[in-house]
């Protein structure tokens, strides 16, 4: 390609990626404390696996 006034073509650094997200961190038993709390960690980490 001809330079222009100083300027070049932009060139391509890194290949473009697809990764696949990390999956959601899993609750510990011990992080529930089983009051039914209305956004339980459960229900919590159900969303962002589903998501």
């Amino acid at each position: 390609m001809a330079d222009r006034g100083g300027h070049t073509a932009p060139t391509i650094k890194s290949a473009n990626k697809i990764t696949a997200a990390t999956p959601p961190e899993k609750p510990e038993l011990r992080d529930c404390c089983g009051n039914g709390c209305f956004r339980c960690v459960w229900n919590a980490y159900s969303d962002k696996e589903e998501a």
